[in-house]
């Protein structure tokens, strides 16, 4: 079961696939307060929450400004929130997913962003590639740990 839903949940949040919005309206869309007041409560700059059911999947994205994005629109904010590290969060992020979901829990995910300058270490965006390359040989192995979470540059 768990490999199906891994499968269902790579087409929706890495290949375009489509996703419900019967099944937004169904599994999420009374939570969405919620989950906002949670985002406030733990200083998160968002969360999104992902569902399965019967082989449909669908998702929702809340910022800490209450904006709210349903399905693809929320893969697309996520996308570009996490510009340079979409894909290799949700790779991280889609068998943890599964787990929940297989065991009944929805898959809630509430992001806290990094700094500035620690982003801009991770992504090489200050344009000081020998900093960088000094810095990252020290921090590979916590890089390693938690790089699939850190947010591009952009999302402060």
């Amino acid at each position: 079961m768990k490999s199906k839903i891994e499968k269902l949940l790579r087409q929706a949040l890495l290949k375009n696939g489509k996703m419900e919005h019967s099944l937004f309206e169904y599994e999420l869309k009374e939570h969405i307060d919620y989950w906002y007041k949670g985002l406030k409560k733990d200083k998160e700059e968002f969360v999104f929450v992902v569902t399965e059911n019967r082989g449909h999947v669908a998702m929702v994205l809340i910022t800490k400004e209450k904006e709210i994005y349903i399905n693809e629109d929320a893969r697309d904010k996520l996308m570009e929130i996490w510009k340079y590290v979409y894909k290799k969060n949700m790779e991280l992020m889609i068998p943890m997913m599964a787990d929940d979901l297989v065991n009944g829990i929805l898959a809630v995910n509430g992001v806290k962003t990094a700094s500035s300058n620690f982003s801009n270490i991770w992504t090489g965006v200050t344009g000081k590639s020998d900093k960088i390359g000094k810095i990252e040989a020290n921090l590979q192995a916590y890089l390693d740990k938690y790089k699939g979470f850190l947010p591009d540059k952009n999302s402060d």
